[in-house]
């Protein structure tokens, strides 16, 4: 299946329904509350492939710089590597907010290096963020991405008994933000699930994405929605590829709908996940 990556663009994130507005208003009540010395509930989003979980962690570190906080994007796998084998959850929280502290000292000091951007992954949103750190950096967000990828590495080398490694650390109280694939989020420890409020990340609605792109003709944006089955992050691509190409004829508009990327029509993330052509031209 080709990828589609997330990549960081100032003011990219859009409400593509009601669910996303609510979640953006809660994000944005949270950081708020937070800015007052509030313990923060620590928040997760879920959702399959090109849901938009990435598009809306950089959302939030975008946010997040522009009201003076310390966005620190990452992986989970990031926080593994270094921590020992059959460590406690205290243990991983200190280690955890160790590497945390480590990266902060490095956005202060103002200046890219290439461990930044290994754990950044996006060079514009590093920019971005080094741009806007202050001299004395605010408290830090810290954004938690690819979360399936080493979740259950983390209950093999954690020593909890309930199975819930992150326990600690979500007690920790620097604001947190996890995305999780579907499936991944069932695996969670209970004492961990327990510790977050989920969201999902909802599918687009018909509606606000005709409201959203106005300069495009209401039935071509109804087949752009078909054509990513109202993922956000296919959408948005497709809306980039018309707007550049405007195909027309037969020819043109099989070329457009060839060149858009496989969606997934499985919940679940991995190997077996079912994907698809966005459609099948006929000849």
């Amino acid at each position: 299946m080709s990828e589609v990556r997330a990549t960081f663009e100032p003011g990219a994130w859009r409400d593509f329904s009601k669910k996303h507005e609510q979640l953006r208003v809660r994000i944005e009540h949270a950081l708020t509350e937070y800015a007052r010395g509030a313990q923060m509930d620590q928040i997760a989003v879920w959702g399959a492939y090109g849901a938009g979980k990435t598009q809306f962690l950089f959302w939030v570190a975008e946010t997040a710089v522009l009201r003076g906080f310390t966005p620190v994007y990452l992986h989970l796998n990031d926080l593994l590597s270094g921590f020992p084998q059959d460590g406690s959850p205290d243990a991983f929280s200190e280690h955890a907010t160790a590497v945390v502290g480590a990266i902060v000292s490095q956005l202060q000091a103002g200046k890219e290096t290439p461990g930044l951007l290994r754990t950044f992954r996006d060079s514009h949103l590093l920019e971005f963020v080094l741009a806007r750190i202050r001299a004395e950096v605010g408290p830090p967000v810290v954004l938690i991405d690819e979360v399936e990828q080493a979740y259950g590495t983390l209950t093999k080398i954690v020593r909890a008994d309930d199975l819930s490694p992150l326990r600690a650390w979500l007690e920790e109280r620097t604001f947190k933000v996890f995305a999780f694939a579907v499936g991944s989020l069932y695996v969670l420890g209970r004492a961990d699930r327990e510790r977050l409020y989920i969201y999902p990340i909802p599918p687009v609605q018909p509606t606000c994405a005709k409201a959203l792109f106005p300069d495009i003709d209401e039935c071509v944006v109804n087949a752009l929605w078909w054509l990513s089955r109202g993922k956000p992050r296919h959408l948005l691509k497709a809306v980039r590829s018309y707007r550049t190409t405007k195909p027309s004829t037969g020819v043109e508009i099989r070329e457009f709908v060839d060149g858009l990327d496989s969606v997934s029509q499985a919940p679940y993330e991995g190997e077996s996940q079912n994907a698809v052509p966005a459609a099948y031209p006929s000849t």
